[in-house]
């Protein structure tokens, strides 16, 4: 697993830190186009290679989206993620070159 290897992940896990933030929040003017280009807040929004990206959390809480999938090749990342939320969010383990969705599935990748 990748993120088993990186350095960041591990020197988290050396320092007994409950979580490993990559990346920093999710820019306000991405937000902002996202809910504004998508006035159905059942959308659905695919979030491929999500890692451990806060944007869906942020669009659930924020724009009020439902739908949201978040999918990412590391074990490591979807595990944390699940952890962390709960909520209305999906988290899936899967490869980016072999995902198993229907066609337009989504209306915003």
């Amino acid at each position: 697993d990748y993120a088993s290897s990186d350095k960041r992940y591990s020197l988290s896990q050396e320092h007994n830190v409950d979580h490993f933030e990559w990346y920093t929040s999710p820019d306000e003017d991405l937000l902002e186009l996202i809910i504004k280009l998508l006035p159905n807040k059942k959308a659905r929004i695919l979030d491929l290679g999500c890692g451990n990206s806060q944007l869906t959390e942020v669009l659930s809480k924020q724009g009020k989206f439902s739908a949201l999938t978040n999918v990412d090749y590391s074990g490591v990342c979807i595990a944390e993620r699940r952890r962390v939320n709960p909520q209305n969010l999906t988290f899936l383990l899967m490869d980016a070159r072999d995902m198993d969705f229907e066609h337009h599935q989504f209306e915003m990748v």
